[in-house]
């Protein structure tokens, strides 16, 4: 257990506060997951998570950014949201101008193929809320736990 975790959980006040939240904006280029998942990183070794949560958060990140890349507009920003508490991480990746269309397989379906486009993300993660409309844009909501 890390120390910040320990912390925590001895009621003492460890490194990180757990109100703490950090913002970070990537314009939708692929180039920019590579960022993206340092940052991811960073954040959850600074919040004392233990190495294989962090590895975890990398690809969870890498996946949330690149799904949102490949079935979103070309352009435009993505909005990255990194809320720390003192035994999760919560992340938010928004895209307003998501999605232009929902993806079709060969019978049609689309908002199945869509959503089952997330399963890793879903098999990583603690928590994932997902919500999309055409033209509405995106929020995903994930939490990892410690």
């Amino acid at each position: 257990m890390s120390a910040n975790l320990k912390a925590a959980k001895a009621g003492m006040t460890p490194d990180v506060f757990s109100d703490d939240s950090i913002d970070l904006e990537l314009p939708k280029n692929p180039v920019w997951v590579s960022v993206a998942r340092l940052a991811a990183a960073a954040i959850a070794y600074r919040a004392g998570m233990p190495f294989d949560t962090i590895e975890d958060i990398k690809v969870i990140v890498a996946e949330a950014v690149s799904y949102a890349i490949q079935y979103g507009a070309p352009q435009g920003r993505l909005h990255l949201r990194f809320d720390l508490s003192h035994d999760h991480l919560d992340i938010t990746l928004t895209d307003p101008t998501f999605p232009l269309k929902l993806p079709r397989d060969r019978n049609g379906a689309s908002y199945k193929t869509f959503v089952d486009g997330l399963f890793l993300i879903r098999g990583l993660a603690d928590e994932v809320d997902f919500d999309a409309t055409p033209g509405g844009g995106l929020t995903l909501r994930i939490r990892r736990g410690a």
